[in-house]
């Protein structure tokens, strides 16, 4: 690139919610580095502001280790990191799910080791019933589903983002797409994991069995 160029460091994305102004504190997730929007790029030319759907290139004040998959949030509405999360998962391959077994989670950008730790129920896909006795999720089924990631994630529930409420599971071994879902609400390790319904069925697995089972 030319001499004018040559420190340029932008970060490209597009808002999701809300809008973005020049000015604005921000704080990088997972790292939790925070600075001020210096700049926003378009293809058109600098803007003041963006507001959700466009595609924007940031220039922060400061120089930061900002990796991709990151996520730049107000200081004021920074989503809590977790590793579980509830999500409602269609399962689209052959080989049934498989309780404790690691595969590839694509939350937005970024891509994370995921295990699922507990399947909460499943749908007849007949009548439509919940069905709380589920022992897993076989090709075509639906169900709600305990998931825990090797890294934090910045959940939110879908109907609230699209983006950053929609996940994708691959096998990592063929690398095929093996489950779509949409998260219902992500779990602080503080909380009590509790069931969305009304019967509870127990849980297969203590604690410290799910964490030998993600090793």
């Amino acid at each position: 690139g030319t001499e004018e160029y040559h420190d340029y460091r932008g970060y490209a994305g597009q808002v999701e919610r809300g809008s973005v102004r020049v000015g604005d504190p921000v704080v990088v997730l997972p790292s939790g580095a925070t600075s001020t929007v210096a700049a926003i790029d378009t293809y058109d030319g600098e803007l003041e502001s963006a507001a959700a759907g466009q595609p924007v290139t940031l220039l922060l004040a400061d120089e930061l280790d900002i990796a991709r998959g990151d996520v730049l949030t107000a200081v004021e509405d920074v989503p809590p990191l977790s590793y579980d999360a509830d999500i409602e998962l269609c399962w689209m391959h052959e080989t049934p799910l498989i309780r404790g077994r690691a595969y590839l989670l694509k939350h937005a950008s970024r891509t994370v080791r995921a295990s699922v730790v507990e399947v909460i129920n499943r749908r007849d896909m007949t009548t439509l019933d919940v069905v709380d006795d589920a022992n897993g999720l076989e090709l075509n089924d639906i169900g709600l589903v305990h998931i825990r990631t090797s890294d934090p994630l910045a959940w939110e529930p879908y109907e609230d983002s699209k983006t950053m409420g929609s996940i994708i599971l691959i096998d990592e071994h063929s690398c095929i797409t093996v489950a779509a879902g949409m998260v219902r609400r992500s779990i602080p390790r503080d909380m009590p994991r509790q069931s969305t319904n009304v019967v509870r069925q127990p849980a297969a697995h203590s604690p410290d069995e799910r964490t030998k089972l993600l090793g």
